[in-house]
């Protein structure tokens, strides 16, 4: 679903817990979220109020955004976060952080990140990673030979099918 373009912010929280109350009011269970770059903050912090949600599936994710601000090459995801910051302090950060708390976080965790990504760096995934891990959460990181950060829809769905099994 398209979500506001406020890097995973409260807007697009609302959003995502909006289309999982109505899938729910419409008798359907739902079990897991996937999530693509800047709607994994939304979808993982949705995901923590939501007990039927047993896994997620991430696909380059910002997990910090005050590393992805600090270290990305990318200037358009930088100048978002630093308006971010300006306007809202550290809670700008922190809520488009999902690295700070990983507590309610469903068990299993599935991720992607292309090899080559200059806007969200791997070493912030490989961070989130081993946090859950540490919490005993399931996760497994793929990494995405070639590939930066932007994954074309087609590599993206050859990547959701061949991980699937994992979850």
């Amino acid at each position: 679903a398209p979500v506001p373009d406020d890097l995973g912010g409260l807007k697009s929280q609302l959003i995502v817990k909006t289309l999982i109350s109505k899938v729910k009011s419409q008798g359907e269970e739902v079990v897991g979220l996937w999530a693509y770059s800047t709607t994994v903050p939304a979808v993982t912090f949705a995901s923590k109020s939501e007990k039927s949600i047993t896994w997620l599936m991430l696909g380059a994710g910002i997990y910090d955004a005050e590393v992805v601000m600090n270290t990305s090459s990318n200037s358009p995801s930088k100048t978002a976060l630093e308006k971010q910051v300006s306007a809202d302090g550290d809670r700008g950060l922190e809520s488009r952080s999902i690295a700070w708390d990983y507590s309610g976080i469903p068990n299993t965790v599935v991720m992607y990140h292309g090899k080559d990504d200059t806007v969200a760096s791997v070493a912030q995934a490989e961070a989130f990673r081993d946090s859950l891990t540490i919490g005993e959460h399931k996760v497994t990181l793929q990494y995405v030979d070639g590939q930066g950060h932007e994954i074309d829809l087609n590599r993206q769905q050859s990547i959701v099918s061949l991980l699937c099994p994992s979850l």
